[in-house]
Formats: C-alpha cells, sequence, structure tokens
C-alpha cells in the first residue's frame, strides 16, 4: 500500500527578508546566560534538645562568619498560639548570600539551606557550615 505524499507548502521569502530576518533574531536574542541561584540543602537528625540544637546551629553560624546582627530567629505558631523557636536565618557579611537552620527536636530532624547568586560563594558557605556543623 502506498502512503500519499502532501504537499508541503511554504513562505519562501526572498534572499535579503531572510537575511533581515536573521539579523533581527541575532539582536533579539540574549547575549549570555544568566545562571539563577544557586541552592544547597540538607538534613540532619536532631537527638538533642530543641534548646540545645538551637544554641548550636547559631555558633556555627556564628563560627562560620555570619555577623550576629545579620542573624534572625525564626519562629512558628503553636496549637495556643505562642511563638515557639525553630532555628534561624542569616545573611553572609560580605556574599550575596543566604543560610536557614532548622530544628524540630519533635520530630527529630533538622535542615540547613543555604542559596545564594553565585554558585561558587554559595556552595562554600554550605560546605563550611556543614562541616562545622558535623563536628
Amino acid at each position: 500500500m502506498r502512503t500519499p505524499r502532501l504537499r508541503q507548502q511554504g513562505l519562501r521569502l526572498p534572499v535579503p527578508a531572510v537575511a533581515l530576518l536573521s539579523g533581527m533574531a541575532a539582536l533579539l536574542a540574549p547575549t549570555g546566560v544568566q545562571a539563577g541561584p544557586a541552592l544547597y540543602a540538607n538534613s540532619f537528625q536532631v537527638n538533642i534538645s530543641q534548646a540545645d540544637c538551637l544554641r548550636d546551629t547559631r555558633d556555627v553560624l556564628i563560627k562560620a562568619g555570619m555577623r550576629q546582627e545579620d542573624i534572625t530567629a525564626m519562629t512558628y505558631k503553636d496549637s495556643a498560639g505562642r511563638d515557639v523557636p525553630s532555628g534561624w536565618s542569616a545573611d553572609h557579611p560580605t556574599e550575596n548570600v543566604s543560610v536557614v537552620f532548622e530544628c524540630d527536636a519533635r520530630n527529630g530532624m533538622g535542615a540547613i539551606g543555604v542559596s545564594g547568586v553565585n554558585n561558587e560563594a554559595t556552595y562554600k558557605t554550605y560546605s563550611e557550615l556543614w562541616k562545622l556543623w558535623m563536628k
């Protein structure tokens, strides 16, 4: 059985028009690739009290070079509407890098997240924090 061939109809432009459109496309195309923000995250087991975990994670942030004035407490509301400390957020003093450290001793889990625009600086900060935390 023979398959019928459909005749292709296309728009044929004169050569100068093709050159003009190609040139416009080149002008409109982005000149470089912008990388998005980098994010490094990990979780860890919490087998200490909530207060100890909060104290230790804050100490790690300070040892890694975060200034105390750049560290902000994070909380959540419990069922009674009270603010319960859950971790810290911090901004790096010289790099465009932000850090979140969370502790949840009730569930035995914690987490760290580091994000930034510069992948190298973000990974360096994450690696340093993780190494200090694991000591």
